[in-house]
């Protein structure tokens, strides 16, 4: 997909769910620093959503088209937006907005769709 597309993908995400837009950056940096080994990422430090710009061009899950990988990879990502505005799955806010913890007390299915706790 090219940015665009993921940008717009994105925008109608959130418009469905209601939330405000988190920044896209495609760049490398992030997983790098941070010793990630996914293509995908929500920061809730700066509410943004990462992705790496050397992501492979093909499906993380064995039965989705490369675009469908993508579009489940962006889908995951906004869903961990939503549930940060509304401190969901642990993600507690400071009161000037910042947040103050991030922890998953729940299992989840992670973007190549295995599960995790």
């Amino acid at each position: 997909m090219k940015r665009k597309e993921i940008k717009e993908t994105i925008n109608r995400l959130c418009e469905l769910l209601e939330i405000p837009v988190p920044t896209l950056i495609i760049d490398d940096a992030f997983f790098v620093d941070n010793g990630l080994e996914i293509d995908y990422a929500f920061d809730a430090e700066d509410y943004s959503i990462h992705i790496r710009a050397s992501a492979k061009d093909e499906s993380q899950v064995a039965y989705l088209t490369p675009e469908q990988s993508v579009m489940y990879g962006l889908a995951h990502e906004v869903r961990h937006a939503w549930q940060f505005q509304h401190e969901s799955m642990g993600f507690v806010k400071k009161e000037n907005g910042n947040l103050l913890t991030a922890y998953w007390h729940t299992a989840e299915t992670s973007t190549n769709g295995q599960l995790k706790w």
